[in-house]
């Protein structure tokens, strides 16, 4: 039988801080006014701003409790962006030197691409080896 080995709490701490503040970040990229618009009785979250003479949108997210209260928050921590890229940085660090399972640049790149091109925001969903990996930090234990 295998002994499971369970990450440190300092790493589980580090690990949920830094995906709080993910979320937290991209409430953060609003450009303009967050604006709430029904679609067929159901309520959604879209950024308005604009663009020269025109204005744009961009999906923020349904209306939720948990981005609502984002959004409220929005201002704050745009004015805190440059210290929150400092602490994630360490967060990272915490999370290397804990173990966790880290990707190669090539698939750092691609996901990157992916969350700026808002592929996660809208719901798109990571599958395979990548993914798997990504259950060390939600469950708090080495998985291979």
């Amino acid at each position: 039988m295998v002994a499971i080995r369970h990450y440190s709490q300092v790493g589980a701490a580090a690990y949920h801080d830094l995906r709080r503040m993910l979320q937290d970040d991209q409430a953060s990229e609003i450009r303009g006014t967050p604006t709430k618009v029904t679609v067929k009785d159901r309520v959604f979250w879209y950024d308005k701003y604009r663009v020269g003479n025109e204005m744009g949108q961009r999906y923020i997210g349904p209306d939720t409790e948990e981005l609502r209260s984002r959004i409220e928050q929005f201002a704050k921590l745009k004015d805190e962006q440059e210290a929150r890229r400092k602490q994630r940085t360490r967060l990272v660090r915490v999370l290397r030197a804990e173990g966790y399972a880290s990707t190669d640049q090539k698939t750092g790149s691609l996901l990157s691409a992916f969350s700026n091109a808002g592929v996660f925001r809208l719901g798109g969903t990571l599958v395979g080896t990548v993914a798997f990996k990504h259950y060390e930090g939600e469950l708090g234990v080495a998985l291979g």
